[in-house]
């Protein structure tokens, strides 16, 4: 007897396809047959990844995740983690598709969004990929088919989508770096005259 596949098992495999695709400059593939981590890695952006084969361990300074096939890993802000990346023990294969949000689609969600804004929410989240398939179809399909532009209007759809599930942080806008600050600095001065040393 078969056995159906069930909607997340069919949205994997729809990820999955990406990956054999000519069209991965909009993500990355991480793939392994070894387990395998890394500590203190800085996220400098906002990002998602999908777990598509084996398992994922991530862990922040103040929560633990532990992720499976069809689990969608959501970064919300920059910040610092440790990840374990574990093969599926019957395939000996890990793999996953790793998102950055792009500054254009956060752009898109924030001028779009025209309700009081949501909790902020927890730096990193886990949540069921399943829950954001329609926009992740759309992205998939438009990266196909070379539609940045419907890529990105997807990811800002994403966005909103995950943003209504208590995850508004994305929509927060983007702290300042620090040649913004310093510009922004100078310019509230021009009269003064700026040395080197008063900017370090």
């Amino acid at each position: 007897m078969t056995v159906a596949p069930t909607p997340t098992d069919t949205l994997i495999a729809q990820m999955a396809s990406l990956m054999q695709g000519e069209r991965a400059d909009a993500f990355a593939c991480v793939s392994a047959r070894r387990e395998h981590g890394a500590r203190s890695v800085d996220l400098s952006q906002a990002q998602f990844a999908i777990v598509l084969q084996g398992r994922q361990q991530v862990r922040s300074a103040t929560q633990s995740l532990q992720l499976v096939p069809g689990d969608l890993f959501l970064a919300t802000r920059p910040c610092r983690i440790d990840v374990i990346n574990t093969p599926d023990p019957q395939t000996g294969l890990y793999m996953s598709a790793v998102v950055p949000l792009c500054e254009e689609a956060l752009a898109a969600a924030r001028a779009l969004w025209n309700e009081p804004l949501p909790d902020a929410g927890a730096d990193i989240a886990r949540l069921p990929a399943i829950d954001v398939a329609l926009p992740l179809r759309q992205w998939r399909d438009a990266l196909q088919h070379g539609l940045y532009t419907e890529a990105r209007l997807a990811l800002a759809a994403l966005v909103i989508h995950v943003c209504r599930r208590g995850h508004g942080g994305l929509l927060l806008p983007p702290t300042p770096s620090i040649a913004e600050q310093v510009r922004t600095l100078i310019a509230a001065q021009p009269q003064r005259a700026w040395r080197s040393r008063d900017i370090e």
